[in-house]
């Protein structure tokens, strides 16, 4: 029984320790269109051309992000024991789909572009990692129905960034900085938190050929590992069986 108090008060000992740092962090990027629908603002160029695109339909939100309800969409995990901290990362363009006017009919097709992306995750030190992330995405229905002769560069949604992460004890300190296109809406989270939300100022698509500097700065908590509260709970039921047994040892 005396080894059961000591397993117990060892457990206890665990409990109540200082939060560890975790070891694996998440980031959530994405570029979306808040609107149902955007307007083609080059629809009479080449008519009969898409009088409208589809949108994503939706605010800033982690569940639509990670549902990729995004016109781009990147996932990066990072091992923060590891020295090399990079354990996974993709990129994922959404479906886009175009509207036009037949006959008074509407119709769409669509088309899914392959975005080209880079990702690199470097050590400082023992605290300090550096994420550099590049990914864009084009409408590729733009691109397949103009005619090859017509030289014309679609713009693409994209985001550039620079994120130092500096690990502390029970949180992660932050520091983003990069670029966007003017057009749409950018987000990125940590860890489920959402550590950048650039809203557009117009609805004008013209704008994904403008780009403009971002940055961010500051602390997200790390959550304490969900095993603790089981180790309570473990501690504190070996040392009342314990008790239990030794009373009826004396009895």
């Amino acid at each position: 029984m005396r080894s059961l108090t000591a397993v117990g008060v060892i457990l206890s000992a665990v409990a109540i320790a200082p939060t560890a740092q975790a070891a694996q962090i998440r980031l959530d990027f994405d570029a979306f269109i808040p609107s149902a629908r955007v307007t083609n603002p080059v629809a009479d160029t080449l008519p009969p051309f898409f009088t409208e695109f589809i949108g994503d339909d939706r605010g800033f939100s982690l569940e639509a992000t990670r549902n990729g309800q995004s016109r781009l969409f990147s996932q990066v995990i990072l091992d923060t024991d590891m020295p090399n901290p990079l354990v996974s990362s993709f990129t994922e363009a959404g479906t886009s789909v175009g509207f036009l006017q037949q006959d008074g009919i509407e119709t769409s097709q669509s088309l899914q572009d392959t975005p080209t992306s880079s990702v690199e995750a470097t050590r400082i030190d023992e605290q300090t990692i550096l994420l550099e992330i590049e990914a864009q995405a084009v409408n590729p229905l733009i691109e397949a129905f103009i005619p090859p002769e017509i030289e014309v560069e679609v713009p693409p949604a994209e985001y550039v960034y620079d994120i130092e992460l500096t690990l502390l004890d029970g949180a992660i300190d932050y520091a983003l900085s990069g670029t966007t296109k003017a057009y749409p809406n950018y987000s990125a989270f940590l860890n489920g938190v959402p550590i950048l939300q650039n809203e557009i100022d117009s609805d004008d698509s013209n704008l994904l050929s403008v780009i403009e500097p971002v940055s961010a700065s500051g602390t997200v908590a790390v959550n304490e590992p969900a095993n603790l509260l089981g180790l309570c709970l473990v501690s504190a039921a070996i040392a009342f069986g314990s008790k239990a047994n030794r009373r009826k040892t004396e009895q």
